[in-house]
C-alpha cells in the first residue's frame, strides 16, 4: 500500500444493521467476501509529504544529479521507543547540462522505510567526471537493536544501479553510525566517513571506510582523529573532501587537547590512508566560538576549503548568534592566510547549514541558510570568492526573491564550467510537505534557470484508518483519517474524509470533507461510520476544535449530503477531559448510537449517546454500569433500538502485595432509553492475558457476538462468545480459526475429480 493509501476490496452485495465499526487501529483495510481485486478508494492529487535532507554532486558535462529522503511511501516503522514514525526511503533525480531532469525520480534503498530518523545529515552523494556516483545514508535495517548503520548504493552514468545495496561500515554491535559523508576521486573509488557513538551517546567517535570503484572495501574501519591523546568528539557530522588522486581530508568538530573549548579539527590523508602530519584545527580564534557544522571542499589539486559555524563576533550576548567562517589551505596543508567570514548579515541575524565548493581554478562559493529578512523563516544565501578569497560581489538569495517560505539545508556543488548549482529544502507547498529544490548559477553568479523542485511526487499525502458500513441499498461507506490539507498548515493535521460506492463497487462521486473547515485535528483519530436500511448514514470521530478531544459528529442523507452541521456528541466543556475512541451503530430506521472513551485525570469509563433517526438526542450521555476504566469500545443495536456495548479494561492492582495485571472485556445491555439491563459483564472466560480491542456484531432480533485480541495462550489470537437476545452468554469462549473450504473440482454430474 503506497502512500498509506486507503485501499477496498469490491464485495459481495448484502446489508446487516451491525456497527460498522473498525478494527483498533488497522493500518490498512480489506473487506472480506472478495469479489473483485482491490481498488483505490481516496482520490486526492493534492497534499504531500516531506522530502528532505538534499544532497547534490555534479559530473564533468555540466549535469548533476540531486540526492534526499524522502516520505512519499508513507511507510511507518517503530525506532525502539515505542511510538512509530514516518520512515524515509532514499531517492535521486538526475539532471542534464540543460538543468532538465533525465527521467523521474527513482528510489535507492532497498526495502521499505528503512532511513534513520531525526538526523541531522542523513543523506550524502558524490559523483566523478564520468558520471558515475554513490549515495550514502543511515539505515536500520537488519539490526536486531535498532541502531543504524551507514548504506551506499553505486550508480553508472546513466543511473543504473551497480549492484545492490551495502553496507558500508563493519558490523559493531551496540553502536550507532550517523551522518554520512562520501566523496569519490575520479577513477570511481570513494571514501564514506561517519560519526559513532555507543549506548546513551557514550564513546564518541569519527569513522572512515574506503572502496575502489566496485564498491568493495580496502580494508576496515579506520579513526579519522590520528594517534592518541584526548580526542573529544562533539555530535555533529563529519565531512570529506578528495582530490584528483585520491588524497583526501576530514573535518569534524570535536578537541585535540586538554583545552575546554570546541574547534573544528581536520585530518589529511594519502591515497593509501595514511595519515599526513597531526590532527589540526581550522579555527584561530582564542574566545568562545562554539563552532559547529563542519564543511569542506577540495578540487582536483588538492587545494581545499573549510567552512563552518562560528559565534565569535557575538561572544558574551544572551544569544550565539552564527557566521559562516572559512579556512583556505593549498594542496601542501599550509594555510593560505587566516580565517576569513563570509559576507552574511551586518546585525545580530544568524547564518546556518554552510557547505562550500572549490574549482580546479581556486574560485570557491558557499551557501548557507540566512534569515537576516525574516527570523521566523531562513532563506538559501551563496557568496562567491575567488582564489585569494576575496569577495566577488556580495551574497545573493538562491531562492526566488519574495517568496513566502523557508529555505533550509541547502548544499552546493561547483560544475565543469566554473559555475555552481544550490540545492535548499523549501517549504513553499506546506510546512509539513517540504519539497527539494535546486537552482544553476553560471561562473558569475547569474542564474541560468529559474529555481526547479526536483521532487516529482503528487497526492502522496496519507490516508489511514479506514471504517466502512454497508448500505441498505446495498452499497456501501468507506471513512477514513486523510492528510491531504495538511501542507497547507504549519503541523501535521488531519481530516475526516468519505466516499460512498453502489453495490458493484463504483464510486459515487468523489470523495468529501467530513470535519468543518474550522476544525483543525491535531492528532489521527479512528473514524466510525454506520448506515441505515435507506442508505442514510453518520460519522462520528475525534475533534480537538474546542475543548482538548471531543466526539463529534456528522448526519448524511443516501446522496451524501450533509444533514446539518457537525455537532459535539459529548456534552459539558470541561477541558481538561478526553474523549476518544468513538464507536457508532445504526438500525434500519435510522435510530442511532455513538459510544465512545471518556477520561478525566486517571478516571475513564465508557459513555455513549443515543439519537432518533432525525438526529435528536434520546436523553442525556449516559456511562456503562463498569465503575472505572475501560477504552476502544464496540456498539450494536438492534430493531426495537436495544444496544449493547463491548470495552477492555487494563488496570494494575495490588494483590497480597503481587503487583497484577487484570485484563478484561466486558460487555452491557441497555434498552431503548439507554437503562441498563444488567450489570457488566465479563466476557472472556479465563483470567490471564492480556486481550483488547473487542468488536460486536449484532442481528435484528437482539442476538450477538463479541469477538477481541486474546493473548491466554501466549500469542495473539481472536476469541468470541456468543449471547441471546436477552444477554445470556451461549456456551464457553470460542478460538476463532480459519476454516478451509473444500476445493476440490467437481464434474458437472457432482463427481469428486
Amino acid at each position: 500500500m503506497l502512500n498509506r493509501r486507503i485501499l477496498f476490496l469490491a464485495v459481495a452485495a448484502f446489508w446487516a444493521p451491525s456497527s460498522g465499526r473498525t478494527i483498533n487501529g488497522l493500518e490498512s483495510a480489506f473487506f472480506q467476501n472478495v469479489q473483485a481485486k482491490a481498488f483505490l478508494v481516496n482520490d486526492d492529487t493534492l497534499g504531500g509529504c516531506a522530502q528532505t535532507f538534499p544532497a547534490v554532486a555534479a559530473d564533468g558535462s555540466g549535469g548533476f544529479v540531486m540526492a534526499w529522503a524522502d516520505q512519499r511511501n508513507g511507510h511507518y516503522g517503530n525506532w525502539g521507543d515505542g511510538y512509530f514514525y514516518r520512515g524515509n526511503d532514499v531517492y535521486f533525480q538526475r539532471f542534464d547540462e540543460g538543468g532538465s531532469p533525465l527521467g523521474p525520480n527513482r528510489k535507492v534503498n532497498e526495502g521499505a522505510g528503512n532511513l534513520a530518523r531525526n538526523s541531522k545529515h542523513s543523506v550524502s552523494i558524490a559523483a566523478n567526471r564520468s558520471g558515475r556516483f554513490v549515495i550514502a545514508w543511515e539505515d536500520v535495517r537488519g539490526n536486531p537493536d535498532l541502531n543504524q548503520d551507514i548504506f551506499f548504493q553505486i550508480f553508472n552514468a546513466q543511473g543504473n544501479a551497480l549492484g545492490p545495496n551495502q553496507r558500508a561500515n563493519e558490523a559493531d554491535a551496540g553502536f550507532s553510525q550517523y551522518a554520512p559523508a562520501v566523496s569519490m576521486d575520479q577513477n570511481g573509488g570513494f571514501v564514506i566517513v561517519w560519526g559513532q557513538y555507543g549506548p546513551d551517546y557514550q564513546d564518541p567517535g569519527i569513522l572512515f571506510r574506503r572502496f575502489d570503484a566496485e564498491g568493495n572495501p580496502l580494508g576496515g574501519n579506520q579513526n579519522a582523529p590520528a594517534g592518541g591523546g584526548t580526542l573529544w568528539i562533539w555530535t555533529d557530522g563529519p565531512c570529506i573532501a578528495v582530490d584528483g588522486s585520491g588524497r583526501f581530508a576530514i573535518a569534524w568538530v570535536g578537541r585535540i587537547d586538554e583545552g575546554s573549548t570546541p574547534d573544528i579539527c581536520f585530518q589529511r590523508f594519502d591515497a593509501s590512508a595514511n595519515p599526513i602530519g597531526p590532527n589540526r584545527t581550522a579555527n584561530d580564534t582564542t574566545v568562545w566560538a562554539e563552532p559547529a557544522s563542519p564543511s569542506i571542499g577540495m578540487n582536483g589539486h588538492g587545494d581545499f576549503v573549510i567552512a563552518w559555524l562560528d559565534s565569535r563576533n557575538h561572544s558574551g550576548e544572551d544569544v550565539d548568534y552564527y557566521d559562516v567562517y572559512f579556512q583556505q589551505y593549498d594542496s601542501s596543508g599550509q594555510a593560505a592566510g587566516g580565517n576569513r567570514t563570509a559576507l552574511g548579515d551586518t546585525g545580530s541575524e544568524g547564518q546556518y547549514h554552510p557547505t562550500v565548493a572549490i574549482g580546479d581554478d581556486g574560485r570557491l562559493a558557499i551557501a548557507w541558510n540566512d534569515n537576516r529578512i525574516d527570523r521566523s523563516q531562513s532563506d538559501a544565501y551563496f557568496q562567491r570568492y575567488d582564489g585569494e578569497g576575496h569577495a566577488l560581489g556580495g551574497s545573493v538569495k538562491a531562492g526566488a526573491a519574495g517568496e513566502n517560505s523557508s529555505q533550509t539545508a541547502s548544499q552546493l556543488v561547483i560544475d565543469s564550467a566554473g559555475g555552481f548549482i544550490v540545492v535548499w529544502e523549501d517549504d513553499l507547498n506546506g510546512k509539513v510537505n517540504t519539497d527539494v529544490f535546486c537552482q544553476r548559477f553560471d561562473a558569475e553568479g547569474n542564474a541560468r534557470e529559474a529555481c526547479r523542485r526536483a521532487n516529482d511526487d503528487s497526492g502522496s499525502a496519507d490516508q489511514t484508518r479506514p471504517a466502512v458500513a454497508m448500505a441498505g441499498n446495498s452499497g456501501f461507506i468507506v471513512a477514513w483519517t486523510d492528510e491531504r490539507n495538511s501542507f497547507q498548515d504549519p503541523f501535521l493535521t488531519y481530516d475526516i474524509f468519505f466516499r460512498q460506492y453502489d453495490a458493484k463497487g463504483n464510486p459515487m462521486g468523489p470523495s468529501r470533507q467530513v470535519n468543518e473547515e474550522i476544525s483543525k485535528i491535531r492528532d489521527s483519530t479512528n473514524p466510525a461510520v454506520a448506515s441505515d436500511a435507506d442508505g442514510n448514514f453518520v460519522i462520528a470521530w475525534t475533534d480537538n476544535r474546542i475543548h482538548s478531544w471531543d466526539i463529534y459528529c456528522q448526519r448524511f442523507d443516501a446522496s451524501g449530503q450533509a444533514l446539518g452541521s457537525n455537532e459535539m456528541v459529548n456534552t459539558g466543556g470541561n477541558y481538561d477531559s478526553e474523549e476518544r475512541s468513538p464507536a457508532i451503530a445504526m438500525n434500519s430506521r435510522g435510530d442511532y448510537v455513538i459510544a465512545w472513551m471518556s477520561s478525566q485525570a486517571w478516571d475513564s469509563g465508557i459513555c455513549f449517546q443515543r439519537f432518533d433517526s432525525d438526529g435528536h438526542r434520546i436523553g442525556a450521555n449516559r456511562e456503562s454500569g463498569y465503575g472505572s476504566g475501560g477504552d476502544l469500545p464496540s456498539v450494536v443495536m438492534d430493531e426495537s433500538g436495544r444496544i449493547a456495548l463491548a470495552w477492555y479494561v487494563n488496570a494494575y492492582y495490588d494483590i497480597n502485595g503481587a503487583v497484577t495485571l487484570l485484563s478484561e472485556v466486558f460487555v452491557e445491555r441497555f434498552d431503548a432509553e439507554g437503562k441498563s439491563l444488567g450489570r457488566s459483564q465479563r466476557a472472556n472466560d479465563v483470567a490471564n492475558g492480556p486481550r483488547g480491542a473487542p468488536s460486536l456484531a449484532m442481528n435484528r432480533a437482539g442476538e450477538f457476538v463479541a469477538a477481541w485480541q486474546d493473548r491466554r495462550n501466549g500469542k495473539n489470537e481472536v476469541y468470541h462468545q456468543l449471547y441471546d437476545s436477552n444477554g445470556n452468554p451461549l456456551g464457553t469462549n470460542q478460538k476463532s480459526e480459519r476454516r478451509r473450504r473444500n476445493r476440490r473440482a467437481v464434474s458437472a454430474r457432482g463427481d469428486p475429480r
